[in-house]
């Protein structure tokens, strides 16, 4: 494994990325984010520049977020398992 497996790859060490703009990943998660943005402000009506909320408010949606994040993540995880489980008793099937 002594080649670059990636050489031929649009952004090699031949051909290096410049910035954010040659990451197609990034370019989804920013698209993600602006999207994210009309979706708020239609809902809301209101930047996240908003006066109204204190920063232990801010802290404690954020907190929701992250509670919300790890249950998403136990989900996923126990899907993972249980598919893999599954593949585990493929073999002792007919």
């Amino acid at each position: 494994m002594g080649e670059d497996r990636y050489a031929d790859h649009p952004w090699s060490k031949k051909n290096p990325a410049k910035d954010y703009r040659d990451d197609p990943i990034v370019l989804q998660v920013l698209q993600r984010i602006k999207d994210r943005s009309t979706a708020g402000m239609k809902t809301y009506g209101v930047p996240m520049t908003r006066p109204d909320i204190g920063t232990i408010e801010w802290l404690r949606h954020a907190q929701e977020e992250a509670l919300d994040l790890a249950i998403y993540l136990e989900r996923i995880i126990k899907d993972l398992e249980d598919q893999a489980l599954d593949q585990d008793w493929q073999q002792y099937l007919p």
